[in-house]
């Protein structure tokens, strides 16, 4: 006996409850793979349209920048990490730029610097 749809429920709806469905159990490749075949179904559907956007696998950009040796950066967290273990650091060179207890006290202090420091947590 064939089975009925409820006429209640839009087939779009039906798609991204499944895809929720998936992504709250973490299974984000079966997720990508249910919003393509809903895409199919209802190819303007906002909610199928938004779902697929959030879905896209990233993608990166080529950079030409090469970042320069932070070794002497590396040396002075390791150097000095019992002092400051638990904060955040700003480190350019050899020297402290600044620290805090946390990422944004730590970002709202250096964002006005010229150089570009090297930001760690010291656990």
């Amino acid at each position: 006996m064939p089975v009925k749809k409820d006429p209640g429920i839009h087939p779009a709806t039906d798609y991204a409850g499944r895809i929720r469905a998936l992504l709250e159990s973490d299974r984000i490749v079966q997720a990508r793979e249910l919003v393509s075949e809903a895409l199919q179904s209802n190819p303007g559907d906002p909610e199928i349209l938004n779902l697929y956007e959030v879905l896209k696998p990233p993608r990166g950009k080529p950079r030409q920048i090469i970042d320069s040796d932070r070794s002497q950066e590396f040396e002075w967290m390791i150097r000095n990490r019992e002092a400051y273990r638990g904060r955040w650091v700003a480190v350019e060179g050899d020297r402290l730029v600044a620290d805090a207890a946390s990422f944004a006290e730590l970002q709202s202090r250096i964002q006005d610097l010229d150089g570009v420091p090297l930001v760690h947590r010291i656990d």
